[in-house]
């Protein structure tokens, strides 16, 4: 896990490979605060077009799941915009 005052506040890092670099593990989840976040779950969803939105034990999350990766690091591992 890795923390930063911002933009994010932190990355959680999961690998199958036991690879700990947000960089290149096959799931990194990035927690970053809104400057207007939704007050619903239904607000949430009216905003995001194709992003899947949930619940999370009162936390409302939205899953990207085209993010644009950035990583010179994972692109040579994985390929653009491919999920491992």
């Amino acid at each position: 896990m890795y923390f930063k005052d911002g933009p994010f506040i932190a990355i959680f890092v999961y690998s199958a490979e036991n690879n700990k670099d947000y960089k290149t593990a096959e799931l990194a989840i990035e927690v970053t605060p809104s400057s207007r976040p939704p007050s619903s779950l239904e607000q949430l969803k009216s905003l995001s077009d194709d992003d899947y939105v949930l619940e999370v034990n009162g936390w409302l999350v939205k899953v990207i799941r085209d993010a644009y990766i950035s990583e010179r690091e994972f692109i040579e591992k994985y390929g653009k915009n491919r999920v491992p």
